[in-house]
């Protein structure tokens, strides 16, 4: 590493310097003066990545030498670079320039949160976040038929939780719409497949890779499940045209309004979870992390927490309905069932939809299962997505559902009533 005199240096040194730094080895004053070098040049050449692991290599050699005041301006310096390339997005003009800065500016947020005295430079980048989240709104304002003005919706949402404490906002951006109308998308599915340039090409889709992972079959397909199958793959293209309209005009204006209103905590959605029956025991934390990463715009962790959590939730409450979801194969291994058997046969999902109803599961099932859907249960799983992909719509949608999904027993009991009450007002 020394002889290359910095050659190959974004990867081979790096690498080097943490194998250092993990076996206590190495000159914590020579490495330290290297990293800050090469974070120095990566940042000049705008490979913020890069910069961010030397500017983390160099403050742990100087937690090494015991050099405090080194160490936290090295890590400060780590921190600001995502600051630096939210900027590098906004004058780049990148696809949704925007959502994907305050996506960077989060991370800087959070990062600097763990350094100490760094509260007045937070609260000036939370300023930031909150004008560039409100600029994103903008960002994705059409579907197929056009421009959809989503002003007006987004507006009624930001009043609908101003004001009002954390637990009425929450509650309130929980139920403020339904999830999709199954009845109505299916509807709007046959009335797609009268266009005869449907039955002469069937669409396909492809996955974040580019790769070809759905291909939908023809209405007068041989068999009526592939008729069905195609009914429903065109049910759920319908849907995520609603998923990404509901994302962008309630669920992220209502969010950020009560990002504005109150300095929300991971302990503040403990009365969501907390002796929850849909909320298994020991996972409060897990959901509530989740939730809170959701609100803050961090949907990278959201959506990594709240998925595989969502999944055993659902076996939970299916086996407290006397379900079995688990199966032995021909090896005579038991094997817990996953999202893509729950959500996709009969035996699973109809139990389901006797308890959440057919909409919420309907809404599930194309936001994480389906290839015709988001499929982001899937795609997170395979580490298909990049930081960006997380920022989706669907990564908004899935958090609102959850708390929806957490805030129903909070309504049953207000109510009195079953679980399945729709209180929303008319959505976009």
């Amino acid at each position: 590493m020394s002889r290359s005199k910095g050659e190959d240096r974004r990867y081979h040194s790096a690498r080097m310097m943490r194998l250092l730094l993990e076996h206590e080895a190495g000159d914590p004053a020579k490495y330290a003066s290297l990293a800050g070098e090469l974070a120095k040049e990566t940042k000049a050449a705008g490979a913020w990545h890069h910069a961010r692991e030397f500017w983390t290599i160099k403050a742990l050699w100087h937690r090494r030498a015991g050099e405090v005041v080194e160490e936290r301006l090295a890590a400060i310096a780590a921190a600001e670079t995502y600051v630096q390339q939210s900027q590098d997005r906004l004058i780049n003009q990148t696809a949704a320039p925007y959502m994907h800065a305050a996506g960077d500016l989060n991370f800087a947020i959070e990062a600097l949160r763990r350094i100490h005295g760094t509260q007045e430079r937070v609260n000036e980048l939370h300023h930031r976040l909150l004008d560039y989240e409100k600029r994103s709104t903008s960002e994705f304002h059409s579907v197929d038929s056009g421009p959809i003005d989503l002003n007006e919706p987004a507006t009624q949402a930001k009043q609908k939780v101003k004001g009002k404490s954390f637990h009425d906002a929450i509650l309130t951006l929980a139920f403020m719409m339904n999830p999709t109308d199954f009845a109505a998308t299916r509807k709007m599915a046959e009335e797609r497949f009268k266009s005869p340039i449907f039955k002469l090409f069937p669409s396909t889709r492809t996955n974040a890779l580019g790769k070809v992972i759905g291909r939908q079959s023809s209405l007068g397909a041989s068999s009526p499940e592939e008729a069905e199958g195609a009914i429903l793959d065109e049910m759920f293209d319908v849907a995520s045209h609603s998923w990404n309209l509901h994302a962008v005009g309630v669920i992220d204006p209502a969010r950020q309004q009560i990002k504005e209103d109150h300095e929300v905590r991971i302990n503040d959605f403990r009365t969501l979870v907390i002796n929850n029956p849909l909320v298994p025991q020991g996972r409060e934390i897990l959901f509530a992390r989740g939730l809170h990463a959701g609100l803050l715009g961090d949907f990278v962790t959201s959506t990594h927490l709240l998925i595989p959590q969502l999944e055993h939730a659902l076996r939970c409450v299916l086996e407290a309905n006397g379900e079995v979801t688990s199966g032995i194969d021909p090896e005579g291994i038991q094997r817990e069932f996953d999202l893509n058997t729950l959500l996709k046969t009969s035996r699973m999902s109809g139990p389901l939809v006797k308890i959440f109803g057919e909409d919420f599961v309907f809404d599930l099932r194309g936001l994480l299962v389906e290839a015709f859907g988001a499929n982001l249960r899937n795609e997170v799983a395979h580490g298909l997505l990049s930081v960006n992909q997380m920022y989706s719509y669907a990564s908004r949608y899935v958090w609102w559902l959850t708390l929806r999904m957490c805030c129903l027993p909070i309504l049953a009991r207000m109510h009195g009533s079953d679980a399945r009450v729709d209180t929303a007002d008319e959505g976009i």
